[in-house]
This record gives structure tokens, sequence and C-alpha cells, in this order.
């Protein structure tokens, strides 16, 4: 949310209401995920927000942003103090200490495997199969899950040699974008880039999450 909604208000430059307007729905977006209590939803926003300052460091002055939306800054500053605060206390709850040691419990079950058969893995799909077999998955924690982690999945379905090569076509895929953004206009590579940003997030956030 963070990426293309600063592209949107910067699109806007002389229509302040609809930039103000764009403003507001983005730090909405923003409470969202930190309210949505997901770690992973955390970091991601944490680098779209690093991503996008990057992205537009020589577009906007930082000086006259803050000068102009100084209320606005303040607003936010006060509900995130209230938001984080809140996570503060969230993060030493039961619940996320039960998460935890879930996720550590089935990683350490998945290595133990992975070991075994490193190179190529068990083939696709045999991550939750794999668990529905181990019946101290099944005894104390339930219906299982999907890996928490894309890494351990792939892992564990692929070996090294899947891992390695999906991570190269990765970055192939983002290298090519970025040399395609900086042979074209401004704008434009602006957009692309923050497109480019929109992927590594959804990939950033996939090596945390448990479905895909």
């Amino acid at each position: 949310g963070v990426p293309i909604g600063a592209y949107l208000a910067s699109k806007t430059s002389n229509l302040a209401q609809k930039r103000t307007w764009l403003l507001w729905i983005t730090v909405c977006l923003i409470g969202v995920v930190l309210l949505t209590l997901s770690r992973a939803g955390w970091i991601v926003l944490c680098l779209g927000m690093l991503g996008t300052l990057y992205i537009f460091r020589d577009t906007i002055s930082v000086q006259v942003f803050v000068s102009r939306y100084r209320r606005f800054l303040v607003g936010v500053g006060i509900m995130l103090i209230g938001l984080v605060g809140y996570m503060g206390i969230f993060v030493r709850s039961e619940v996320v200490k039960s998460s935890n040691f879930a996720r550590i419990e089935q990683s350490r079950i998945a290595t133990h495997y992975w070991v075994q058969a490193p190179w190529f893995g068990y083939g696709p799909g045999s991550f939750l199969s794999m668990q529905q077999q181990t019946e101290f998955i099944t005894k104390w924690f339930g219906t299982p899950l999907e890996a928490h982690g894309l890494v351990l999945k792939f892992l564990f379905e692929y070996g090294v040699v899947g891992t390695v090569l999906f991570a190269i076509f990765l970055g192939y895929v983002c290298m090519q974008a970025l040399h395609t953004a900086a042979r074209v206009r401004k704008s434009d590579r602006i957009l692309l880039s923050i497109l480019v940003l929109i992927v590594v997030q959804a990939v950033v956030f996939q090596l945390f999450d448990t479905s895909y």
C-alpha cells in the first residue's frame, strides 16, 4: 500500500485535496497491516517504507513535505505510538509464545528430514505429507500447516538445487526489470521501480508466511 500510495500522491501534485486523501488512505492501510498483528506484515511494511523513500529520494523534498503536512504527520505519529505500544504488549502474550514454539518445533522436525535428502528434497507437496505422518505435530498442534517460510518449504521439497535455481530466477527477473527502468524516462522509471518493490515485498512476505 505504501509504494503505490506514494506514487499516486506524487501524480496529483496540482490537486492538494486529493493528495491528502490518498495519504490518509495510505495511513489507514498501514494501520490495517499493523493491527493484523502479523510480524511478517510488519517486516514487509518497513521494507515498503524504506524502499519508497529510496525511490523518491530525488523527487520529494523532506523539508517541504514536513512543512506542508505538519498536522498530518503529528496525527500519524500519535496513532503509531499507540499502535506500537499495543504491539509491544501483544508480542509478549501467551498466544505469540505458543506460535513461536510451534514454528521452532516445525522447523526443527523439517530440518531433521531435510538433512537426509539435502540436494533434491522430497518432491512437491511433501512437506504437508511429512507433518501428517509426524505424531508429535498432529498431537500438539492439530491440523498441519504449510512451512513457516518459503525457504524452509523449498529446501524440504526441492532441496538445495531447486532453492538456488528459484532464487537465481527471481534475482534475474528483478534485475531485468531494474535494467529496463534505468533506460526509460524518469516518470516511467519510478513506476517500474515501484512495481519491482511490490514484487519484492510479496516475496519477502512469503519468507515467513504459511500459505502459498
